[in-house]
């Protein structure tokens, strides 16, 4: 064979050998390539485990105002969780609308108190008072009678002078209806309670009741725990009548249930309520320790 023969062949081989080796090379990187996106995948899977995808709710900020907190609030009673607020009146009651529940909100201190948590957190309850209470801490109670604006001079001093001639008598010790009452501590001025009798005492004049129970059936003990106060035991007192203080607590000093009432040492704080000319109630607990 000629020599130029031999030269063309080799440089053939040489150039197939190349050939050979560039398309292995391609194909590891592309084999390294297809790892690469392998663990681009793996990545986005873990991510979406993780909840970083980017497609997340972002958690909901609380509005400064409080009306657009109150709006959100009953947004979620009446659309989210298809609810009514009830209200009870003498005429028996009914469901407040939307928009009078964003006013009910704005307007009661109780309700201001858990609008947010009703509108993020709470669960659907019925009624919607509970989706409020859960989102409430359990000391939590309004503002006693700060909704009631200035009550009248005029019954605040008949309401602390009665409360004064109360404890004078439990310091002397009485004798009612034949059982005997040793000198006891006297009674502390709770404003909760007080509260509680202001409000009872409207209660009778605006409903035209005379009892301590009201005509939806709530005593003495449910409406002082509805204001707020913890109480291990109660009673109540109401009278109606235009009396001086001196002559209402001497009537319930003279009969015997009121004044073991008022004589019993385990009670230890009281609230009286006077409203317009002639309603009494005294409301008497022993606090929860």
């Amino acid at each position: 064979m000629r020599r130029w023969q031999l030269d063309w062949c080799f440089l053939a081989a040489c150039g197939l050998l190349l050939t050979v080796l560039a398309c292995s090379d391609d194909e590891a990187q592309g084999n390294d390539s297809e790892a690469e996106d392998d663990v681009g995948v793996e990545a986005d899977v873990e991510s979406d485990a993780n909840g970083n995808n980017g497609n997340a709710e972002p958690e909901l900020e609380m509005p400064s105002d409080p009306a657009e907190r109150c709006e959100a609030a009953c947004d979620r009673v009446y659309d989210d969780c298809g609810e009514l607020f009830v209200y009870r009146d003498e005429d028996g009651g009914g469901a407040i609308p939307q928009d009078v529940c964003i006013d009910r909100c704005l307007d009661e201190n109780k309700f201001r108190g858990g609008e947010w948590c009703v509108a993020t957190e709470a669960e659907c309850k019925s009624p919607p008072t509970e989706m409020i209470d859960a989102c409430l801490p359990d000391d939590y109670h309004p503002p006693a009678c700060s909704h009631l604006g200035a009550w009248p001079r005029h019954f605040v001093e008949l309401e602390e002078r009665a409360v004064e001639l109360v404890n004078e008598h439990r310091g002397e010790g009485a004798d009612c209806g034949g059982e005997s009452f040793a000198p006891t501590e006297a009674l502390v001025v709770d404003e909760i309670l007080r509260c509680a009798a202001r409000l009872h005492s409207m209660d009778m004049v605006d409903r035209g009741f005379f009892s301590t129970t009201n005509p939806d059936g709530d005593d003495t003990a449910q409406r002082i725990e509805e204001a707020g106060f913890d109480a291990a035991s109660s009673s109540g007192i109401v009278t109606g009548s235009q009396l001086t203080a001196e002559q209402l607590v001497g009537d319930w000093i003279a009969d015997s249930e009121r004044c073991q009432t008022i004589m019993d040492p385990d009670f230890d704080h009281i609230g009286i309520g006077r409203y317009e000319l002639e309603q009494w109630t005294l409301k008497i607990a022993e606090k929860q320790q």
